[in-house]
């Protein structure tokens, strides 16, 4: 499952080439399921993201974190540069035959060459399973070719990922690859 809109890929992969420090950060959300408050650890979710970044001239960056939450509590991630902002902000609800419905929120600020600032922002709102992959582009996609930015989110039980160590589906067996490991930023 994926979404996201185009702000002209083009320009957006320019921004990229000439940002010169992203940084993620989740916030609005605990790092170890020990912050949890004991009485919610059963219902607490567990939101693994993974962020990769293509630049033209350099190796992709990416960057991976894992946070723990409860249903209803919002999970942020942003990247930063000195040309582009992106904030994410997703909250799971709990539904009844264990299917989430993920609230997704996206702001895109980006400062062109004459240094005015656009804005853009989506809102979606699916179903998804738990453990299931679903992605964001930000930025869009240019045609066929890869996104510039691309942010994959997998939702899980909180306790199911920390006995497992935090250790995600592919490294415990699963038909996918592992992710990569965590690049510096550029």
């Amino acid at each position: 499952m994926s979404f996201g809109r185009s702000i002209r890929p083009a320009r957006a992969m320019a921004l990229l080439a000439a940002a010169l420090a992203f940084t993620a950060a989740a916030a609005s959300a605990q790092d170890a399921i020990t912050d949890i408050p004991e009485a919610f650890r059963d219902k607490a979710l567990a939101v693994r993201v993974h962020t990769t970044v293509l630049r033209p001239d350099a190796e992709p960056w990416e960057d991976e974190s894992v946070k723990f939450t409860i249903p209803g509590t919002p999970i942020g991630i942003r990247l930063v540069s000195s040309e582009l902002i992106v904030y994410i902000q997703l909250t799971p609800y709990q539904g009844d035959t264990g299917r989430l419905m993920l609230v997704t929120q996206g702001q895109v600020w980006i400062k062109d060459a004459s240094a005015s600032v656009r804005y853009q922002t989506t809102l979606n709102t699916f179903p998804v399973a738990l453990g299931e992959k679903i992605w964001f582009y930000p930025l869009g996609i240019e045609g066929k070719g890869p996104a510039p930015i691309s942010v994959a989110i997998t939702v899980a039980p909180a306790l199911a990922d920390s006995e497992a160590g935090g250790e995600d589906k592919a490294a415990s067996g699963s038909d996918e690859a592992p992710a990569p490991e965590p690049k510096p930023a550029p």
